[in-house]
């Protein structure tokens, strides 16, 4: 806990040496789906190789009015095995987004267009402004290109040009950790920082 230096939400935590709790009220709604990220944020940070390779293409990054992108991204994983401690990943998922509250353009994903070739399936969407994909871990063929695609439209605010490029991640997870709870009647949740391992590769949002 001595690298912990921000929790989010922290009127509604509790903690100890090895604990971050949050216990939310019963009143507070978290709509289907949508989310609420309790977060914290440390001042450590140790370097580590991902054993991943992410692309991303598009056909057109520059608009001066409504169109149309097409987003294509690409996943090559070397192994599932995390460089720290050598823990096997239990779960894999990947994102791709548009973001919110763009000053000066608004783009959206057209579902319906999303395609992939990995195993796996679309478990979320938020709005049309973000989907989430599971991947089925145990169906991953290493040192294989895995590709996604889906198409944007953009629409800029005002008459200048503006440059979009939306955000593609992919996050590995190892939850063989003690005293994770989510309890979803008064969003209680607990996690025990000494186990959890979440490693994260990620192509973010260019836009202007």
């Amino acid at each position: 806990m001595d690298h912990v230096v921000e929790i989010s939400d922290s009127q509604y935590v509790t903690k100890n040496s090895t604990d971050i709790t949050w216990i939310f009220p019963k009143d507070m709604i978290v709509k289907w789906a949508n989310y609420h990220a309790a977060q914290i944020k440390t001042d450590f940070y140790s370097q580590q190789y991902i054993p991943m390779t992410l692309s991303r293409t598009m056909n057109k990054t520059q608009f001066s009015g409504d169109g149309y992108q097409k987003a294509s991204f690409s996943v090559l994983f070397e192994n599932k095995t995390y460089a720290y401690q050598e823990k096997l990943c239990d779960e894999i998922f990947t994102g791709i987004s548009t973001g919110q509250n763009l000053k000066n353009l608004n783009a959206t994903l057209l579902l319906d267009t999303f395609s992939t070739d990995a195993p796996g399936h679309v478990y979320a969407y938020n709005t049309y402004r973000s989907c989430a994909f599971e991947w089925n871990v145990s169906e991953i063929s290493l040192n294989r290109a895995y590709n996604f695609s889906i198409v944007i439209r953009v629409v800029p605010n005002g008459t200048s040009p503006v440059v979009f490029k939306p955000y593609f991640g992919v996050v590995l997870f190892n939850n063989t950790y003690r005293g994770f709870r989510i309890t979803w009647n008064n969003l209680d949740l607990l996690a025990d920082l000494s186990g959890f391992r979440v490693i994260s590769r990620e192509i973010l949002h260019n836009y202007h």
